[in-house]
């Protein structure tokens, strides 16, 4: 049986919570929100198999889906939450400041995707990240001694979880210190190996079929 969200594991969660926002603890608060999101998505692929056996009005059907419900909006407070603390935490006089939105190339929302200042090669790093929430949305604050305002080609770059370069700004970054600028960037999606009837990859290569026989 699946574990549900009682209300002493909610308290539980929350009580951890605070002492992460307390110590100032952003990658547990990140590792915490990752982790509610794939109890929500759990929570939701055993409720669809119960559903389909029981019945959608079926009562641990629906506790499943409160459950579920509860992680992922729990995630998605804990991702606005990140994106607040890292924003006010650098945000001193002269930062560079950014708001915006993260999508692929299909225009879905990109979630956990981190956004940074750095050149037009991505191996610049500048101090000052922000992390997108589950809507996509982000909040970044660059220190004013963070960044030369010399450097030539400065950007916003996307990178993955992997710190693997996924999109950048394609209009030229203006440098104007104190001033909220909108963003939208574009995050490149690596296709996925597609999978057979027996949940194995295919192969990639040439699978064109051979010209038959004359006569066949």
């Amino acid at each position: 049986m699946a574990d549900t969200l009682n209300p002493d594991t909610a308290a539980a969660e929350l009580k951890s919570l605070a002492s992460l926002v307390g110590e100032g603890t952003i990658d547990q608060m990140r590792k915490l929100a990752e982790h509610q999101q794939a109890h929500a998505k759990r929570q939701a692929a055993i409720a669809d198999r119960l559903a389909a056996k029981l019945g959608e009005t079926h009562e641990r059907v629906q506790v499943l889906r409160r459950s579920g419900e509860s992680g992922g909006r729990l995630a998605e407070h804990l991702g606005r939450a990140i994106s607040r603390i890292q924003s006010a935490g650098a945000a001193r006089p002269g930062s560079l400041l950014f708001t915006g939105r993260v999508t692929d190339a299909a225009g879905a929302a990109v979630g956990g995707a981190r956004v940074r200042l750095s050149d037009r090669t991505g191996r610049l790093r500048v101090p000052g990240t922000a992390v997108t929430d589950e809507r996509g949305e982000f909040r970044l604050a660059v220190p004013p001694d963070a960044f030369d305002r010399n450097a030539p080609d400065l950007t916003l770059v996307v990178e993955d979880k992997e710190k693997r370069i996924a999109g950048m700004l394609s209009t030229p970054l203006r440098l104007e210190p104190d001033l909220w600028q909108r963003v939208e960037l574009t995050a490149a999606t690596p296709p996925r190996p597609e999978e057979d009837a027996g949940g194995g990859r295919r192969r990639t290569t040439d699978r064109r079929k051979s010209p038959r026989p004359p006569g066949k």
